[in-house]
């Protein structure tokens, strides 16, 4: 049985039906065909029971999107809004765009379209950096990672460059552009609803030869790169041998983290595209190990001018 917040009259759980209150409160309130009319300090109390919906929801899956609790509980976005913000104020969600994920729950183990909320700005920051190393007529990899999603979306105004991908959400953006050729690794749908995988994907990738490669992960620090899942590893590890230039597309806020699986080391990792916040000491001890590798650092699109 889930976790319940009690309030007048029961306590409601997100796995149970709805239950007749036990007992009315003394306040002021009508009966119309056996239904209860709360005065408006049982409404306030409503929200309770929203609130244990969708804890329970996030607890449960991991996370949850808005628009999925509007249809779910029948009522407006701006309510949802509160009922996440009163939640994350007492620390058990975390709110992000699009929606709520579990307090300490990784991006890898989020739904795609929550997972393409989180930390947006500095997506778009890195993405932008990423753009500058294209031209026309290159051959492009592009992980099935939000970030890279995000990238790829910048590269529509190149001509005669080639995309290949194992990113489902890239068929659709670039679905209307002749001048693009997008490759997809045929196989399997992963389990994150975005990705390809599988040994058709993986055979086809042996195959393909980029000029650079884009891909992100759940973490990484001074020895390793990791990402939260085995979703398409073997297929990052194809294309970044294959690859004249890896780029891995990572914000500081992963720096640190540890996935479940480890990718790689940074030996076949050409550069690495972050945000300014990622300390000066974490730079070096990253330089130690791969002296080869160039940082860049995405500045913001909103930093004031400086000079």
């Amino acid at each position: 049985m889930g976790v319940s917040f009690p309030y007048i009259g029961r306590e409601v759980f997100a796995d149970t039906k709805w239950q007749k209150p036990a007992y009315q409160s003394k306040g002021p309130s009508r009966f119309k065909n056996n239904m209860v009319l709360y005065s408006k300090r049982e409404n306030d109390m409503l929200a309770s029971e929203r609130q244990t919906i969708i804890y329970n929801m996030v607890r449960r899956d991991g996370a949850v999107r808005t628009s999925d609790l509007k249809s779910i509980l029948k009522v407006s976005e701006m309510t949802i809004r509160r009922d996440m913000e009163d939640l994350e104020f007492r620390k058990l969600v975390q709110r992000v765009r699009g929606g709520a994920v579990a307090v300490g729950n990784t991006a890898g183990n989020m739904p795609f379209a929550i997972q393409s909320g989180i930390h947006l700005a500095k997506k778009l920051d890195i993405a932008r950096t990423a753009a500058e190393l294209v031209h026309d007529g290159m051959r492009i990899a592009v992980d099935g990672s939000s970030t890279g999603l995000e990238s790829a979306r910048l590269l529509k105004s190149f001509k005669d460059i080639t995309l290949v991908t194992n990113n489902i959400s890239l068929l659709w953006e670039f679905r209307n552009l002749p001048a693009i050729q997008v490759v997809i690794l045929g196989g399997e749908i992963a389990s994150d609803g975005n990705s390809i995988d599988g040994s058709f994907a993986i055979e086809n990738a042996f195959q393909l030869f980029p000029d650079i490669f884009f891909f992100s992960c759940a973490g990484f620090d001074a020895d390793n790169i990791t990402t939260a899942t085995p979703i398409a590893v073997e297929i990052r590890k194809i294309l970044l041998r294959n690859s004249k230039k890896n780029v891995l597309l990572a914000d500081s806020s992963k720096f640190g983290n540890k996935g479940f699986v480890r990718l790689f080391d940074w030996s076949n990792v050409n550069v690495l595209i972050t945000n300014p916040s990622l300390s000066e000491q974490a730079r070096d001890s990253i330089l130690g190990n791969a002296p080869h590798l160039e940082i860049i650092l995405a500045e913001s699109s909103t930093a004031p001018n400086k000079g």
